[in-house]
């Protein structure tokens, strides 16, 4: 994605491509483990990654891939990577609260 990028084409690709892929999958075969590498560094503050996320749509993005992926019944791991901003943990705090919540 393009440096600067605008969240709501970050999250429009996610939305169009994520679904299909997941589908083509699990047609093909069993899908044993997917593994989600949940990065933070698409978020708008963070001085690497240069995207322009804010911390909603992270948390937005985090859902619905958890929901694509448990709503087909994949067992999934959520990974850790990226994210160079002084919020980086609150994001991750938010994600790790939805899922507690949703799947306890």
């Amino acid at each position: 994605m393009p440096i600067g990028r605008h969240e709501s084409d970050y999250m429009g690709s996610l939305r169009s491509k994520l679904p299909v892929f997941l589908d083509s999958l699990t047609k093909s075969s069993g899908v044993r483990l997917a593994i989600y590498n949940a990065d933070t560094d698409v978020y708008e503050e963070d001085r690497l990654g240069m995207l322009n996320v804010s911390a909603e749509v992270v948390l937005e993005r985090d859902k619905f891939v958890l929901q694509e992926l448990i709503g087909r019944r994949i067992p999934t791991v959520v990974l850790l990577s990226g994210g160079y901003s002084r919020d980086s943990y609150k994001l991750v705090a938010k994600m790790a609260t939805y899922v507690l919540e949703t799947w306890g």
